[in-house]
């Protein structure tokens, strides 16, 4: 890829994934204030919700394949860059996910 296409791919992935967690923190605060559920369910939603996608991250082992299409790109980008490294750091991220959600549930 040309470092034109690269700082383009890069631009619309951070502003996708600024998009998605303003949008995900506007959702938590919007169901905590109008639907009562207290911070006792919350927390256990979201590790549940956490181990749900560690879980499927361990089945599709080394599957780059994501449904929103810029990720997609960049993840095959870097997969494709990374080599062997990418699978590493894909395995440790679901380590320190499971990690995560396990230390939430106490």
């Amino acid at each position: 890829m040309e470092k034109i296409n690269i700082r383009k791919l890069r631009l619309r992935q951070l502003l996708l994934l600024n998009g998605l967690c303003l949008s995900g923190f506007t959702i938590f605060f919007l169901v905590i204030n109008t639907s009562g559920l207290s911070l006792k369910w919350l927390f256990t939603i979201i590790p549940v919700l956490m181990l749900l996608q560690t879980g499927e991250k361990f089945l599709r082992r080394n599957s780059s394949r994501i449904l929103i299409p810029i990720i997609d790109e960049v993840t095959q980008y870097e997969k494709q860059k990374m080599g062997a490294e990418w699978i590493k750091q894909q395995r440790v991220a679901a380590i320190i996910n499971l990690f995560a959600a396990s230390l939430m549930f106490l």
